[in-house]
């Protein structure tokens, strides 16, 4: 994908975004990797001694009248929103990082901790087995297509406690991510300063 956004002084702002079949493939990841930079340096405006922005009067909700704030109020109202801001930032880096996606980062050790116990000697005699089951039942059925594979059974049967012990981490990550996804819909139109 390329994107060429140009701001003239004067005229017409010029937009030419190419994209390719690979955008498309994994279309949410490739949204994902155009947003998180967006938001990260947008998030970082924040960061200075006097930021750029400031937040949306939405942010007043649940503190004071908009358009009455204390300076007590307005650093309540600040914190609301650098805190959605920061919720943004980590789900768009979590669904822009393959190491991360919607597992989380604890996928990929999930995923050692599978390989480690396959190689033991109990899953292998397990695993073979079930391979041979498979040949048997492709020899009494010949040219008949198999609906099943006794193998992958069983290896995600060996593997099934460690993906259950892994599933709570997985459950908190997919939350957090969805839950900055309903942030960026809630306030769609409040990126700006």
């Amino acid at each position: 994908m390329k994107v060429l956004i140009e701001y003239p002084k004067k005229g017409k702002d010029t937009v030419k975004v190419s994209v390719n079949w690979m955008d498309l493939m994994d279309m949410d990841k490739t949204i994902a990797r155009l947003l998180y930079p967006l938001f990260k340096k947008y998030r970082a405006t924040y960061n200075k001694n006097k930021p750029i922005g400031k937040f949306p009067l939405s942010m007043a909700e649940g503190i004071c009248e908009p358009y009455a704030m204390s300076d007590a109020d307005e650093a309540a109202c600040l914190e609301k929103w650098l805190s959605i801001l920061d919720k943004i930032v980590y789900t768009f880096k979590a669904l822009a990082d393959n190491k991360i996606g919607w597992d989380g980062p604890q996928h990929a050790d999930m995923i050692k901790e599978c390989i480690k116990l396959k190689r033991t000697d109990h899953a292998k005699k397990r695993i073979k087995l079930a391979r041979l089951r498979e040949i048997t039942e492709e020899e009494t059925n010949p040219g008949k297509s198999a609906y099943r594979s006794y193998e992958m059974e069983e290896k995600i049967e060996i593997c099934r406690p460690i993906y259950d012990a892994y599933q709570p981490l997985f459950d908190e990550h997919k939350k957090r991510v969805q839950e900055g996804l309903d942030l960026f819909a809630k306030h769609f139109g409040s990126f700006w300063y």
